[in-house]
C-alpha cells in the first residue's frame, strides 16, 4: 500500500527541484504564516481505483515567481492567465506523478484554479488526509491530499 502523505511530499519536492529548479523545505509554520494574503489554489482530481484531489495553495507573489521560471520570462511580462496556467500545470504535474503511484488504474482530471484572499475551497463528500507546509523563496505554501470519504 502506498503511503499517500509520503508520496505527495516526494512528488512536490521533486517537482520543484526538477521542473522549477527551485529548492523547497518542509516548514510546518507555513500552514499559518501566510494566512490572509492573496493565494492561488490549483487542484486536480484523480479518479478510478483511488478517488481524490491534489491541491497546491500558493501565495500570489510566489505563483508569479514560479510562472516566470516556468515560462522563462520576467515577472512583469506575465498576465493573470499566465500565472493561472502555470499553477494549473503544476497541479497537473503533481497530480499525474501522484496518480502513477496509486494501485490500480486511475485517470487525471483537468486542473481547477481559484484565487483570492481568505477563501475556502470545499470538496463535499471528501476528507483531508494530509497537508504539508513548505517554504520557498522566503514564502510559504502548502500541498494537500483530499480523498473521497468511505474509500
Amino acid at each position: 500500500m502506498v503511503d499517500k502523505a509520503k508520496r505527495l511530499e516526494q512528488v512536490i519536492t521533486m517537482m520543484f527541484n526538477t521542473v522549477l529548479q527551485t529548492e523547497i523545505w518542509r516548514n510546518p509554520a507555513a500552514m499559518v504564516a501566510s494566512q490572509g494574503q492573496p493565494h492561488i489554489s490549483a487542484s486536480v482530481q484523480v479518479s478510478g481505483a483511488w478517488i481524490g484531489l491534489i491541491v497546491l495553495t500558493v501565495p500570489t507573489t510566489l505563483a508569479e515567481t514560479l510562472a516566470a521560471v516556468m515560462f522563462d520570462v520576467d515577472e512583469d511580462e506575465l498576465t493573470t492567465e499566465d500565472v493561472e496556467d502555470a499553477m494549473g500545470e503544476l497541479a497537473n504535474i503533481a497530480g499525474g506523478s501522484f496518480k502513477s503511484s496509486m494501485e490500480g488504474h486511475c485517470n487525471l482530471g483537468l486542473p481547477v484554479v481559484a484565487s483570492g484572499a481568505n477563501y475556502c475551497v470545499r470538496f463535499p463528500g471528501s476528507i483531508e488526509i494530509a497537508k504539508f507546509g513548505f517554504e520557498c523563496e522566503d514564502e510559504y505554501f502548502h500541498a494537500t491530499i483530499i480523498e473521497k470519504e468511505d474509500q
